[in-house]
């Protein structure tokens, strides 16, 4: 909400519109929350410190006593940490960086903010994560794959019967 003039993170009962429940309230704009998958956390981005960073805490809000946690840091205040979203398990949250001119996801620790990998292309906003791997299409030669966390065995391959695209990802074959 911005009703103060800076964006402030609050909750509403959306099937009646009531129940508004501010969760931050400080001179920073703090946007962008998400839940964690089992619902006691929330990620979002905040300029408490100039640049947006993301930052978590318990979705009890900071009214309530939660101490929110920074957990990235950005390097000048051109750069841009937006879009968090937590994995299914809720162990790491991917965002999005918009430090240069393309842009980025950065894949993080949700407890500590410890940088796991990354991801550049012009694909790289807003970030989300699969529920399952799944094979998300064929463009310019180049196989889109989201969801997998781990050594998943993936084969690309063309039915010799009717000449279509086959996918097989750990045994599990599709047709295209």
């Amino acid at each position: 909400t911005n009703r103060t003039g800076n964006y402030e993170i609050a909750t509403i009962d959306a099937a009646t519109g009531l129940n508004f429940t501010r969760l931050t309230n400080n001179a920073a704009n703090d946007r962008g929350p998400t839940y964690s998958p089992e619902g006691l956390r929330i990620a979002f981005s905040s300029d408490r410190h100039g640049a947006l960073e993301i930052w978590t805490m318990s979705a009890i809000g900071e009214l309530a006593g939660a101490t929110p946690v920074r957990l990235t840091t950005a390097p000048d205040s051109d750069t841009s940490h937006n879009d968090p979203t937590f994995s299914p398990d809720g162990r790491q949250i991917a965002y999005q960086d918009s430090g240069d001119s393309s842009g980025f996801i950065v894949r993080i620790n949700a407890d500590t903010g410890s940088e796991l990998g990354s991801l550049a292309g012009p694909f790289s906003s807003d970030p989300s994560w699969a529920s399952a791997p799944r094979f998300t299409g064929l463009s310019n030669q180049v196989v889109s794959v989201v969801g997998t966390s781990g050594p998943d065995h993936i084969v690309l391959g063309i039915d010799d019967n009717t000449g279509d695209l086959t996918f097989t990802m750990n045994g599990k074959t599709e047709t295209y």
